[in-house]
């Protein structure tokens, strides 16, 4: 064993591009350090170094670790963190990270160093995995050409619905026409009928008229029956002899009387008396007396 490594002069880490794959992110760190015995002399010699990596710069537990045969050199070691055997934790690198060295089981150095910002580089690793996963597990494809066929028939939906549109547009402009000249025969007929009703209103003031008129004419013709049937009652109160037989027209200005008397009245006189048939009396306003001439 060795032992008074008690400093830990230099450390630095690096990314190193490793050759395995040219356009792959490397899987290893490259450590450097400078190593001296507790007199400050370099040490030369070939020693076994642990080292671990945390993510606090005291206490807490190693993230990681590897222990390795390393050759000091004029106080002098470089190292490759890091391997096929011991790869990093995939997700290791992206918080900030400290290295703890332990030479020859000699007791872990005070303090940690602290990893520089190169090393987070291997988060690039895991970004270009995404958590391990190859392209092929991201190939969206498949689902590219299900969205394709479903937009295709969304297209043609799209399609049918137009052309479902265009027909009702027209149908619609249809109707519309019709609306308009059904709204146009309304109109006409409404026109009609505002003017039958002002021919209603009008025959109603001519049959009120009218219905005045006959209503009047009606009450003449009433007077007039009752007078016409006082005079028939005049009429028939009195007696009159029958004229057939007694009166007969001769060429037509000439009237015959046959068996009667015949007495004409003016006035209030009349001849007084008649000498059997055949006479004429002729009535005057003074009364006759004996003696005066027939």
């Amino acid at each position: 064993m060795m032992s008074g490594f008690t400093r830990f002069i230099v450390g630095f880490v690096s990314v190193l591009l490793l050759n395995a794959a040219n356009s792959a992110v490397p899987d290893s760190l490259s450590y450097q350090a400078y190593l001296t015995d507790e007199t400050g002399a370099a040490i030369n010699a070939t020693t076994s170094i642990t080292f671990s990596i945390y993510n606090v710069d005291a206490g807490g537990s190693p993230l990681w670790t590897e222990t390795l045969p390393v050759v000091v050199n004029q106080g002098l070691l470089s190292v490759e963190l890091g391997n096929a055997s011991n790869p990093f934790p995939q997700d290791l690198f992206d918080t900030p990270l400290w290295v703890g060295i332990n030479v020859a089981d000699d007791g872990e150095m005070t303090p940690r160093r602290r990893l520089t910002t190169a090393g987070f580089a291997f988060t690039a690793d895991n970004a270009l995995g995404l958590q391990g996963q190859g392209p092929a597990a991201f190939d969206q494809s498949a689902d590219i050409a299900n969205l394709q066929s479903q937009l295709t028939a969304a297209l043609a939906s799209i399609a049918a619905l137009e052309a479902s549109l265009a027909t009702a547009t027209a149908t619609i402009t249809t109707l519309q026409a019709d609306v308009t000249s059904g709204a146009g025969n309304i109109a006409a007929l409404q026109s009609d009928v505002t003017a039958i009703q002002s021919d209603v209103a009008l025959n109603a003031s001519d049959i009120t008229t009218l219905d005045s008129s006959l209503s009047a004419e009606a009450s003449a013709r009433t007077l007039g029956d009752d007078a016409l049937t006082a005079a028939l009652a005049t009429v028939q109160s009195n007696s009159v002899p029958t004229l057939d037989g007694v009166l007969s027209l001769s060429g037509g200005d000439t009237a015959y009387f046959n068996g009667v008397n015949v007495q004409i009245v003016n006035g209030l006189g009349s001849t007084p008396a008649t000498n059997g048939l055949g006479n004429l009396i002729v009535g005057y306003n003074l009364s006759r007396t004996t003696g005066d001439p027939v």
